[in-house]
């Protein structure tokens, strides 16, 4: 599907002044710091010494897709948990399991009491709290940053969520991420427009190999691909339609499977998960095609949530896949090199202009 027109903004390139001007007081308080007293905002925060099962029961009870992790002993922050970390620690798990010597329980009446079992009568099963947030690197910026500044430390490999921190207290009272950005800049009119207005193709955006997984795949490979290749989601294609996508599985789906009645993982295909995961609609899929335009896309990554659209060709085949991070570096490269804003233009270049 294509995602519809925005609904405001892209009439006009902004320079980088417009970025350099967004404070980072325009962005409300994220929710897992507004019920925060503390200085250092502790009651949000996980501790770095929990095991990897009771902080993501922590996570997840507070309804967060990410937070700080932080070690007491050094007095600092050491990263982020995601829900994507959890990926991470089932299949180090599974693979655990895979000894000849553990006889893994065909059925469990969750993911967590899988989870339970394993870390019972497998030693050394799985990466710390610790380990896991190392993955996500937890990086900060003073109150009065400037969302350039943001956007910047977004370009870093991992970082996918900026913290706002006070320097004196430590107290953190923000986390400006990818999406956030994005619905700030959509809200804006007069941001983005032949830019918003330019296809996927013509910017050369997300057009590439996709990492695919088959409905009579076994349901763990999904989740193997995903860990390897470190993406947060994959798409599912039907051999039977000639490869067509027909469904994604993504990290968000093993969060469901926490409380899934009869969980098992082991056994059953990429069909049959999907059916016990998303019983109301397994075949859901997000995707638009290469002529799609980034002002359309962006709606699309807002509208549902989500970081990253498939790109589909006219048999419904997969040819791409774009990311939030990928539309805000494409951002960042051509407002540096479009701009119209006056304060970002050379002394000399105002005074031709002016002259003439």
């Amino acid at each position: 599907m294509q995602g519809e027109r925005i609904k405001s903004g892209f009439k006009r390139v902004v320079g980088i002044g417009f970025f350099k001007d967004a404070q980072l007081e325009q962005f409300p308080e994220h929710d897992v710091f507004q019920a925060s007293e503390r200085a250092t905002g502790s009651e949000s925060r996980i501790d770095a010494s929990l095991s990897s099962i009771n902080a993501f029961e922590q996570l997840f009870e507070k309804g967060y897709h990410s937070a700080p992790v932080y070690d007491k002993k050094a007095s600092k922050y050491v990263g982020f948990l995601d829900t994507a970390d959890l990926v991470t620690y089932v299949v180090q798990t599974l693979h655990k399991t895979s000894d000849p010597d553990v006889h893994l329980p065909p059925h469990f009446s969750s993911l967590k009491d899988m989870l339970v079992w394993v870390n019972r009568h497998v030693p050394d099963v799985a990466a710390t709290t610790s380990n896991l947030s190392a993955r996500n690197p937890f990086k900060s910026v003073p109150p009065n940053a400037s969302l350039l500044d943001v956007i910047e430390i977004l370009g870093i490999k991992g970082v996918k969520r900026v913290a706002v921190q006070d320097a004196v207290s430590g107290r953190i009272t923000k986390l400006i991420t990818q999406s956030s950005i994005v619905k700030y800049i959509l809200t804006h009119d007069g941001s983005l427009s032949p830019l918003g207005d330019t296809t996927l193709e013509e910017a050369g955006l997300g057009l590439k190999t996709v990492k695919t997984v088959s409905l009579t795949s076994p349901a763990v490979r999904a989740f193997e691909i995903m860990e390897t290749h470190h993406i947060s989601s994959i798409p599912v294609i039907d051999h039977g339609q000639g490869d067509k996508m027909v469904a994604s599985i993504s990290d968000y789906d093993l969060r469901a499977m926490l409380t899934v009645k009869d969980f098992q993982l082991y056994g059953i295909t990429i069909r049959e998960l999907l059916n016990l995961i998303k019983p109301e609609n397994p075949f859901r899929l997000l995707s638009v095609p290469k002529t799609a335009t980034i002002a359309s896309l962006f709606q699309v990554l807002c509208d549902n949530h989500i970081h990253r659209v498939y790109i589909h060709d006219e048999l419904g085949l997969p040819i791409g896949v774009v990311t939030f991070k990928e539309l805000l570096a494409h951002l960042l490269s051509r407002v540096r090199h479009t701009s119209m804003d006056w304060r970002d233009r050379p002394a000399h270049a105002n005074d031709e202009e002016e002259q003439g």
